[in-house]
């Protein structure tokens, strides 16, 4: 089921989670904790909005982790 907000970033996390389910086989518990760092990565990096995301860069990722 398509997500009810069609905002760029409500689509490509719709489009993770199908992903995550579809391809990858994972739970649901383990989908929700990818989802939540998709969201906190995202939120740090970009806002609430969805920026470029061939900026994202290795150290983004590492510096949000550490």
């Amino acid at each position: 089921m398509a997500p009810l907000d069609m905002s760029p970033r409500a689509v490509l996390k719709w489009e993770y989670e199908t992903y995550l389910r579809v391809q990858r086989g994972l739970s649901g518990d383990t989908i929700y904790h990818c989802l939540r760092f998709y969201d906190r990565f995202l939120t740090a990096k970009f806002g609430t909005g969805l920026g470029d995301l061939n900026t994202v860069k290795p150290d983004d990722i590492t510096g949000l982790i550490l």
